[in-house]
């Protein structure tokens, strides 16, 4: 059963923001990073079980990479 997967505003322009910052570094990075992203919420809407629990009702499909 896949999942609804909802993306917050702010989390799409920090993503955005951060495409255009990779292409500005590397010209076809910031593309490269936006199907990683793409990659990741698939998995996440197909199988949300397979990332780690970070916390009670929060799973983390980066696990290694932590915002604080």
């Amino acid at each position: 059963m896949t999942k609804f997967i909802s993306i917050h505003e702010a989390a799409e322009i920090e993503i955005n923001e951060a495409a255009d910052f990779y292409d500005r570094e590397s010209l076809g990075l910031g593309s490269a990073f936006l199907d990683e992203i793409e990659k990741a919420i698939e998995r996440i809407s197909l199988l949300p079980e397979l990332a780690p629990k970070r916390a009670k009702s929060e799973r983390s499909a980066f696990p290694s990479f932590h915002i604080h």
